[in-house]
Order: C-alpha cells, then sequence, then structure tokens
C-alpha cells in the first residue's frame, strides 16, 4: 500500500471520527433542549412542617410535581370516622365561613348533590355562619375552625382543647368534639331542609 493510499484512509477514519462526534454532540445539544423542566416550586418548609400538604405526585411526562392541600375533612370520611351527612355538612361549613370572608366559593360542591353554580352574596354566609356558631358550643365552633383555616389534625385539635398529653386521649376528644359539632350542623342545616313542609 503507498503512502498517498494509507494518507487517503487515516483522512477518511479522521472525517468519520469527526462526523461522529458532532452527531453525538448534536444529539446532547436536543437531550438538553428537550429535557423535562422540574418544577420544584411547593409549599414553604414551615407549612409543609405543619402538614398542611399531602405528599407531592410526581406527573409521568412533564416530570413535575404536584402539590395538594391536606383535606381533613375528606380524610375523615375515608377513614369513616365521620357519616356522608356529616361531611356534606362539613362542606357547606367550609362553604360558608370562606364566602363569609368574601371568597369566591362557587367551585365547591356540596357532596352527594349536584353541581350548583350559583354564588350567594357575602351576608348570606355570614348570616349561615352565624347560624352555626349560636348553635355550636365555643369548642366546636373553634374545632371547625381550625380545621378549615389551618388544617389541624384531629390530635392537635384534642391537644388544644382538652389538655391532655397522650396522643390516642387527644385524638378521641378532638374527633368526638368535631363528630358532635358536625352532627349539631347536620340538624341545623340539612336535617331542616329536606323535612316536608307540615300539612294544615
Amino acid at each position: 500500500m503507498t503512502n498517498q493510499a494509507i494518507i487517503e484512509l487515516r483522512t477518511v477514519g479522521v472525517q468519520r471520527a469527526k462526523r461522529g462526534a458532532d452527531r453525538a454532540n448534536r444529539q446532547a445539544d436536543l437531550n438538553a433542549a428537550f429535557k423535562p423542566v422540574v418544577d420544584e416550586a411547593g409549599p414553604t418548609a414551615e407549612r409543609a412542617a405543619r402538614s398542611e400538604w399531602d405528599h407531592p405526585e410526581t406527573d409521568a411526562k412533564t416530570q413535575r410535581r404536584a402539590y395538594k392541600a391536606r383535606d381533613p375533612f375528606l380524610e375523615m370520611l375515608r377513614s369513616q370516622e365521620i357519616d356522608g351527612s356529616q361531611f356534606q355538612a362539613a362542606e357547606q361549613f367550609e362553604r360558608h365561613y370562606h364566602g363569609a370572608e368574601g371568597h369566591d366559593v362557587r367551585v365547591q360542591d356540596y357532596a352527594g348533590e349536584p353541581c350548583d353554580r350559583r354564588e350567594f352574596g357575602r351576608t348570606v354566609h355570614a348570616t349561615r355562619l352565624a347560624d352555626a356558631r349560636s348553635t355550636l358550643s365555643p369548642d366546636e365552633f373553634l374545632a371547625l375552625e381550625r380545621l378549615v383555616r389551618e388544617s389541624s389534625t384531629l390530635v392537635q385539635i384534642g391537644f388544644g382543647l382538652s389538655g391532655y398529653t397522650n396522643r390516642q386521649q387527644a385524638k378521641a376528644y378532638g374527633l368526638a368534639v368535631v363528630r358532635g359539632a358536625l352532627q349539631r350542623l347536620v340538624d341545623l342545616w340539612i336535617t331542616e331542609r329536606r323535612r316536608p313542609p307540615s300539612r294544615p
């Protein structure tokens, strides 16, 4: 093989290696350009420490983490600590509580009822909330308020209201207060509404 042929072979080899390196670089650039962006936005460390958020779920396509605020009433319903009518009363209390503060609460639906997009005036929500306050004991209203505003746990409510230092006792006390409060609201808002009118 002549020197010229050897030089040509080396030149072809170098060119192939260069083209391969260029392809690898282009692929790396494409991978970097289309790499899913991980969204690290989420609750602050303080709010996470207060257990106001469920564990994040990661979307398989976008690799984004989604945080969902805890719903203590839904958790109690799923664990069968309250029944359906009590959950309905809890949602109604939450709706009137936020509505009385001027928030738009039309997106919330009552459990087991058709979607109702009508919006009551702020004074209507305030009146319903005042009815609840006059029906409940101060401890019962405070317990529901803490569940709505702070997503407190039953243990935290029990510690705050009873003075118990044992977690099981505190949770049992907190649950008893919350269930009693919700049953009063069932009697106030749901049973009265479903009762047929009396005939003369």
